[in-house]
């Protein structure tokens, strides 16, 4: 499908802003999907994806006002998350569809889990890149270090080696792929020097003078009803892996994949990485329910987590090595060779289906594959899965 590029007048605190924005319009009656940028970035992150996608999805990717070709804003004060929403919802009507998909990565993502989180609200699927609802300091503290600075450079060469050193954590990219990225990075300064295509009063939060903290969105994500993924760089700063996970656990029970050899973000510029998004995208719209369980990848070890974990004393014993005792119970792939575990295994496979050897591990037990666990929420506090 081809890319257009189109724009749209939305209201600012002070008149008028243009939004530029970019879409790939699909086969008809295909469900549009909305892919929202980082802080610094722009919808040109995205064209890869799109173009993957506008086989079965219009794909609409805006250029968020201050980044890309969108019109900047004369008060950074301006630059808030309750005017991105303003401007969102209006592009929303403009595209004249009453449900969208999105996804978002950093702060697109955060401004999807807002969206997401109102009543009525049009997202209808969610993937989250490498964000989540406590968005951590030293991220932040990383980003606040660049963002806002407003470097020259000579050539196309120099900006794209200052790029490959910024954004270390979108992993390993093609030659090609960088190449990608620095055509849609810059702009011309004026004087006459290129520029990062972004104004750089857009980090002005992060200059404040107050230290940087954690940032909870906890409140709205548990608000959330849809059907949610969440990506996370295996390596990120922003992302903590026990806020990733305990994501599965509350609000709309989020599936979890994380990409390896990735920091924040992952670029989805990969065919496994796009595969991920497109199979989740393409995936029915089921409600959202209660579960007694929840299952998870961390690099190559899988494991469940059980609540409510009932069963007879003597499978019990054999389970989880405890005394009956009812509470929530971590089982991952096993170590162990077959004997005693036979019993435990069919236990298992009744239950879920796992065709794999699985042991137990309780609450609050140390073990090579996790060294802590608190048990009064389900997986908030995991630490150090290897």
């Amino acid at each position: 499908m081809a890319l257009k590029a189109r724009n749209l007048p939305v209201l600012g605190p002070l008149g008028f802003v243009d939004l530029a924005y970019w879409e790939w319009d699909g086969p008809p009656g295909a469900t549009t999907i909305v892919c929202v940028h980082g802080l610094t970035r722009n919808a040109r992150d995205f064209d890869v994806l799109a173009e993957t996608l506008s086989p079965f999805f219009r794909v609409v990717c805006p250029d968020m006002p201050g980044r890309g070709r969108s019109e900047w804003l004369a008060d950074a004060s301006h630059y808030t998350f309750p005017f991105y929403l303003s401007a969102i919802a209006a592009l929303i009507a403009r595209l004249d569809v009453t449900t969208v998909a999105w996804l978002g990565t950093s702060m697109g993502g955060l401004l999807g889990m807002l969206l997401a989180s109102l009543p009525k609200s049009p997202v209808q699927r969610l993937v989250l890149n490498d964000v989540g609802p406590l968005v951590a300091k030293e991220g932040l503290e990383r980003i606040g270090r660049y963002a806002g600075l407003d470097p020259g450079f000579g050539n196309r060469q120099e900006l794209e080696d200052y790029l490959r050193d910024r954004l270390a954590g979108l992993g390993r990219l093609t030659d090609a792929q960088w190449r990608h990225l620095v055509a849609h990075a810059g702009r011309t300064r004026e004087d006459g020097r290129l520029g990062l295509a972004y104004d750089p009063k857009i980090a002005a939060p992060f200059h404040t003078g107050s230290p940087l903290q954690d940032v909870d969105f906890w409140p709205f994500y548990d608000r959330i009803t849809c059907p949610t993924l969440v990506l996370r760089g295996a390596e990120s700063d922003l992302l903590r892996a026990p806020d990733a996970v305990a994501m599965t656990g509350r609000g709309p029970r989020a599936e979890l994949v994380e990409i390896p050899d990735v920091g924040h973000a992952p670029a989805l510029m990969a065919d496994d990485q796009i595969a991920i998004v497109r199979d989740f995208l393409l995936g029915e719209n089921k409600p959202v329910r209660p579960r007694p369980w929840t299952f998870h990848r961390q690099n190559n070890f899988r494991f469940l987590v059980v609540e409510n974990f009932l069963t007879p004393h003597h499978i019990q014993g054999q389970v989880s090595g405890s005394s009956h005792d009812p509470g929530r119970r971590v089982f991952g792939d096993s170590k162990k060779g077959p004997g005693l575990q036979r019993t435990r295994q069919s236990f298992l496979n009744d239950i879920f289906g796992e065709g794999k050897m699985l042991e137990s591990k309780n609450p609050g037990q140390s073990s090579h594959h996790l060294r802590r666990f608190m048990a009064k929420q389900v997986l908030q506090d995991v630490r150090d899965i290897d």
